[in-house]
């Protein structure tokens, strides 16, 4: 049925010329006008018009065989690729999910009143790891990394330090409590709202290389 669809036009037009060619040919010799030479002038003609409708059909079928041949080619090259770099991915996936808990410890538990200027340090290369290693995975994981960074660096970390003043002895002491907790468990969330967002694209990357690992068709 696929291939009647297909090539019914080209079936109608060579329908249509016979046609007209075995009606022009009753009406020649309905009036006498049939001669030797005009009846082999008309089966040539008929003869070139079915080889051309053939030749053209050919070159059609060959053509779309040609681009069949090279989408399929090209597809099982990308499925490739993405198999050979599942195992890479996975991998970051899971460090970015590790260095996203371990930020999240530091916003909330960050208790080390003495020492604040070493959490903020490990912070910022907490973000960096992440933006590199999302950057390596796919558009989607880093956008999430990327929307999470200024969060920390312009807001919490200028914020955090103003929190603090340093006291007599040299130590720096919190001023406001109140809004330290505030400044905590807001960018705590941001980051477990983070952690959710990389697992469910770790679940979709995981669900993706089982179907292409097994011919699943629909890859997200």
């Amino acid at each position: 049925m696929k291939y009647v669809k297909e090539y019914f036009p080209y079936i109608f037009l060579l329908t249509v010329i016979i046609l007209n060619i075995i009606i022009f040919y009753a009406l020649m010799e309905t009036l006498n006008l049939v001669k030797s030479g005009i009846t082999s002038a008309l089966i040539g003609f008929l003869g070139s018009i079915l080889g051309g409708v053939v030749t053209l059909i050919g070159v059609k079928w060959t053509i779309k065989a040609s681009f069949e041949g090279i989408n399929l080619s090209v597809d099982r090259q990308e499925r490739q690729i993405f198999l050979d770099s599942y195992p890479r991915k996975l991998r970051l996936m899971h460090s970015i999910n590790g260095k996203l808990n371990l930020l999240a410890d530091n916003i909330m538990l960050n208790t080390d009143l003495k020492a604040p200027s070493k959490d903020i340090e490990l912070i910022k290369n907490l973000i960096s790891d992440l933006l590199d290693e999302s950057s390596q995975v796919n558009d989607a994981v880093f956008s999430d990394i990327a929307d999470l960074e200024p969060h920390i660096t312009l807001y919490f970390i200028p914020d955090y330090k103003k929190l603090f003043k340093t006291d007599d002895d040299g130590f720096p002491t919190l001023i406001d409590t109140q809004k330290y907790v505030k400044l905590v468990n807001t960018n705590y969330k941001l980051v477990v709202d983070t952690i959710k967002k990389i697992d469910n694209h770790k679940v979709e990357l995981q669900s993706n290389y089982r179907k292409v690992k097994y011919n699943i068709n629909d890859i997200r």
